[in-house]
């Protein structure tokens, strides 16, 4: 009974199947491949409102950084040898034949510090996150001290950097005789001692030009690195809090612990009254508690 009762079943599908026409094919065909296609077309368009959505305080940090058409300079500091020749230490693979092994390199012009190209690699990575790849030009300190028409960042402590600091508008941050931070609504001073170092995030703009003036340095190469790094990962932080206003950012570091743990440490200006509403949580655990535990 039970088989006869499967096959009566089976039988009134195919019966139901096969009574179906071609015009209903065709139709369920054509709706079949439209909903497919709006589906993808509607994922699309959400991923693209998506990925705006997080750029947008990037976008408003960066500024005419972010635009492909606006020219960007890169200043690094060069660091060169009088003799003319730069040495390095080979590895210990067959001690003790290469035990102590120094190769000398003749007529290299210069180099670049480490923590200065990593500050700098971090930047052009975040130019990268908006679609910036255009007109990013590296500067030579040199040739170029006095080249303010483009868009700049000055990475580490040089005089291009100290140039920018003197072009703030409203003083946000001074550095203390080249050792040591301190900020302008406070009289504490933030110094690399005891194993500390600080980097500082400073954006400033030309008060003739318009152009923004961006500085990525620490008291050390800690500080520079993780200015950097910290500039990279929380630019979306730093963007809702200071959209396109100039302010100056300090993070703090264990030297021994890397760039990685660089932590919010002191700020110029408060954000305004709108951004503290739009972005409640980042105001009232992050950045409001620094001063006020500081107090």
């Amino acid at each position: 009974m039970t088989q006869s009762l499967l096959k009566s079943i089976v039988d009134l599908f195919v019966g139901w199947f096969q009574s179906i026409s071609s015009e209903m094919w065709q139709g369920a065909l054509i709706g079949a491949i439209v909903s497919a296609a709006f589906a993808a077309a509607l994922s699309s368009i959400r991923k693209s409102i998506s990925k705006l959505k997080s750029q947008l305080p990037i976008r408003s940090l960066l500024g005419a950084f972010a635009d492909n058409n606006s020219p960007c300079s890169i200043f690094l500091k060069a660091i060169y040898s009088h003799d003319g020749y730069y040495y390095s230490a080979e590895p210990n693979y067959f001690p003790p034949q290469t035990a102590n092994r120094v190769c000398r390199w003749q007529n290299v012009p210069q180099v670049i510090s480490d923590s200065d190209v990593q500050a700098a690699t971090d930047f052009t990575n975040l130019l990268g996150q908006v679609g910036k790849r255009e007109n990013v030009t590296f500067r030579s300190i040199a040739a170029d001290w006095d080249l303010w028409s483009e868009n700049l960042l000055s990475v580490g402590g040089n005089s291009k950097t100290d140039r920018i600091f003197e072009l703030q508008n409203r003083r946000l941050v001074d550095l203390v005789n080249n050792d040591a931070f301190r900020f302008t609504d406070s009289d504490q001073l933030f110094q690399a001692i005891n194993g500390n170092d600080y980097g500082l995030i400073l954006k400033v703009t030309h008060p003739s030009t318009g152009r923004l003036c961006i500085v990525l340095m620490g008291l050390g190469v800690r500080g520079t690195e993780a200015a950097g790094y910290f500039f990279r990962t929380r630019a979306s932080f730093l963007g809702k809090m200071f959209g396109c206003r100039d302010f100056a950012f300090l993070v703090h570091v264990r030297i021994a612990h890397g760039k990685e743990t660089a932590s919010p440490c002191w700020y110029l200006p408060e954000p305004n009254i709108t951004r503290k509403m739009l972005h409640p949580v980042i105001w009232t655990s992050i950045l409001k508690p620094l001063k006020r535990n500081s107090s």
